[in-house]
């Protein structure tokens, strides 16, 4: 990815949850925190994903 856009993998994360979240007053989301609603997307080193989580309960999974 930084070779892509020059930042770093966990930059562009914020850039996709955490900033627009807090940006549009959305209370509740863009964090990992208690209260916070549990959506998750897991992926390996490649970027390939390998879980999606949605309100706590797994929607897909593939092996790992």
């Amino acid at each position: 990815i930084k070779e892509n856009t020059n930042y770093p993998l966990n930059e562009i994360i914020n850039m996709a949850s955490a900033n627009p979240a807090r940006m549009l007053d959305l209370k509740g989301l863009g964090k990992i925190e208690v209260g916070y609603q549990a959506d998750f997307i897991i992926f390996n080193e490649n970027i390939d994903i390998k879980e999606t989580i949605v309100n706590g309960i797994t929607r897909y999974r593939k092996d790992f």
